[in-house]
């Protein structure tokens, strides 16, 4: 029988709150005191289990790397191999020793709008410069930028980094190593950003072996940027620490080994190694409390990330798409029917690289492995004239479309039974559903999986700008169970503010943001957004503020003083407001609004020699 005797009850009450309490000071205490900045010298350490209806920060990964120069002592052979493979190539400081750009001729070229670039190799570095003359041969402005780092191989070609203060951006000008010369990078003749590309997290941790992070600022990376810059032994085997030191010491128990052998692990966590760096997808974020450089091998994927991938229901002709090694490999029918044991170290040895002389014979030994038995049914004489030349990947895994699109797959993995088989389903194609990569077999906690999705659609919403489609609506109720969960997960308030922003609903939206902003002071999406909603609301002394702090974190962005410009106008603060838009010229003299705006602001407010002197400007470049 329950009892309803007041008395008791309320006696009960100290009994029931008291644990509450110890356990709200022991998580705010642990909360406060948890690790800020992960190091790269952390290493696996398995997440902690779910707590029903919470989700619990898992365990940092502790340090434990040494560098691939201690693991050429007993592996000296597959050292010197693998220094000849593009991965120990992927990026580093420049100049170096072994650069394959021509830095003595055709170093300058025109782009299609007049402006002049060139490629200037200096005693103390590389300098990449982008100026403009007018029709009597004047400069107008040269703007320089020293290059910090390259990256790629230069099997293809090289983009290259500028480094300013932790951030990384691109340089409009790329080598090319098949055409052998310099011009604008991938994507620039569609988009162009000049200096201002910023290039993120996974990007410089995809291509470099080893880098410095700032947990608590996204995109960030702190001296030494570069810890090592090859792809090295560690990012495939995991860290060396405890091997060295157990194959250093006599008598030791070799059992204790925390070296990695992927070819020993499951299917799906040797695939992992490679996926890590070579599965893109269309969506891809770190879990709940994962960064980018979590991934350890013998993990899964989804241990650290959540990728998305488009679903197979839209066909289209993948052959153009940005798609990935991966994707078309695991849509092939030589996958499908080895059930997920074929995998990228089935034709690729790791360590190394067949010659252009070799290749076709070491891939068709590797295809021999399995078509032994039934081997190609075109007759001999066919099957070995020119071109093929008895080569299996001639016919069944042929070059694609050629273009410079990054990450996309320049060889076809389909491997199609004929070149014209194109019955796959096409991964990458626009419109298809999205869907978590390899979704049947992810260990994600169901809320994890609904995270993953919801950040996907409203990524999608924000691109398409419609902010009232059923995606988005749904994305919403979502981010909101899912902050019931994690309150204190950063990428889901980042994207409820997204979402509510698109809607303009305001009110809700400066919420999530301030929450997201509190959660990380440093959050340049929030500072950004805030700053952007009170101007359009009009509330420019809040919008000042939280501006004010994104300038501080990226002083070198143009639209960030233009807009500071704009509001200092509207309240009234004119000597202010020019000051700030000849900052905004000076990072940008291209900007043709801002131009525009300080030639009509100045002559309002009397001053009219600025008017002029950028009057004089605009039509110089031709802007009239």
């Amino acid at each position: 029988m329950v009892s309803t005797d007041k008395t008791t009850t309320a006696a009960a009450w100290p009994i029931l709150v008291l644990p509450v309490l110890i356990l709200a000071l022991l998580g705010g205490a642990w909360w406060l005191n948890r690790p800020a900045v992960r190091t790269p010298e952390e290493q696996a350490a398995p997440p902690r289990k779910m707590i029903v209806g919470t989700a619990v920060w898992p365990e940092p990964r502790p340090g434990g790397y040494v560098g691939s120069e201690a693991c050429t002592k007993c592996h000296s052979q597959i050292a010197e191999t693998y220094a000849q493979h593009p991965m120990y190539r992927s990026a580093g400081r420049t100049p170096g020793s072994d650069d394959v750009e021509d830095f003595e001729h055709g170093t300058e070229f025109t782009f299609a709008d007049g402006r002049t670039y060139r490629v200037v190799k200096e005693d103390d570095g590389i300098y990449h410069h982008e100026s403009l003359r007018d029709k009597e041969g004047e400069l107008i402005y040269d703007e320089s930028a020293k290059i910090a780092f390259f990256i790629g191989s230069g099997t293809r070609g090289k983009s290259y980094a500028i480094d300013r203060g932790g951030i990384l951006v691109q340089s409009p000008i790329s080598w090319y190593s098949t055409e052998h010369k310099w011009d604008m990078s991938p994507g620039y003749t569609h988009h162009h950003v000049r200096f201002g590309r910023r290039i993120p997290d996974q990007c410089v941790i995809c291509h470099a072996g080893r880098t410095t992070i700032d947990e608590e600022r996204e995109h960030v990376f702190p001296e030494p940027v570069l810890i090592e810059a090859a792809i090295g032994c560690e990012r495939c085997h995991g860290p060396g620490e405890q091997h060295v030191r157990l194959h250093e010491s006599t008598g030791a128990d070799k059992k204790e080994d925390s070296i990695v052998n992927p070819a020993k692990l499951s299917d799906d966590r040797r695939e992992a190694v490679c996926y890590q760096c070579h599965l893109i997808g269309k969506f891809r974020f770190a879990r709940y409390g994962r960064t980018f450089d979590d991934f350890r091998p013998g993990d899964r994927l989804d241990d650290v990330w959540s990728t998305l991938v488009a679903g197979t229901g839209v066909r289209g002709d993948r052959k153009t798409k940005a798609v990935s090694h991966v994707e078309q490999m695991r849509d092939s029918v030589c996958f499908k029917k080895s059930n997920g044991s074929l995998g990228c170290v089935s034709c690729h040895d790791p360590h190394s690289v067949p010659s252009k002389s070799t290749a076709e014979e070491y891939y068709r030994e590797r295809c021999l492995t399995c078509h032994a038995d039934k081997g190609c049914s075109l007759p001999a004489e066919k099957r070995t004239a020119a071109p093929a030349n008895d080569s299996c990947i001639h016919c069944h895994m042929p070059r694609l479309t050629a273009h410079d699109i990054a990450h996309a797959s320049q060889t076809d993995h389909r491997l199609l039974r004929k070149a014209d088989d194109d019955e796959s389903s096409p991964y990458g194609a626009e419109g298809a559903e999205l869907v978590l990569f390899d979704q049947e077999n992810s260990s994600m906690p169901e809320w994890e999986r609904e995270r993953a999705l919801a950040v996907a659609k409203v990524h999608r919403a924000q691109e398409s700008g419609y902010a009232g489609s059923r995606d988005a609506e749904a994305a919403e109720q979502a981010l909101r169970d899912i902050i019931a969960i994690a309150p204190d997960d950063s990428l889901s308030w980042n994207t409820l503010g997204s979402v509510l922003e698109l809607r303009q609903e305001w009110a809700g939206a400066l919420q999530a943001w301030q929450r997201a902003l509190d959660l990380k002071p440093q959050n340049e999406r929030a500072l950004d957004a805030l700053s952007s909603i009170y101007q359009k609301t009009g509330d420019y002394e809040h919008a000042l503020e939280y501006l004010d702090r994104l300038i501080k974190l990226l002083p070198f962005r143009s639209r960030d003083h233009a807009r500071r410009a704009m509001m200092l106008s509207e309240m009234g603060r004119m000597p202010e407001a020019l000051a700030e838009a000849e900052t905004a010229l000076e990072l940008d003299p291209t900007d043709r609004f801002m131009r525009r705006w300080i030639i009509e602001a100045a002559q309002r407010s009397g001053n009219l020699e600025t008017s002029r002197r950028h009057a004089d400007i605009q039509k110089r470049m031709g802007l009239n």
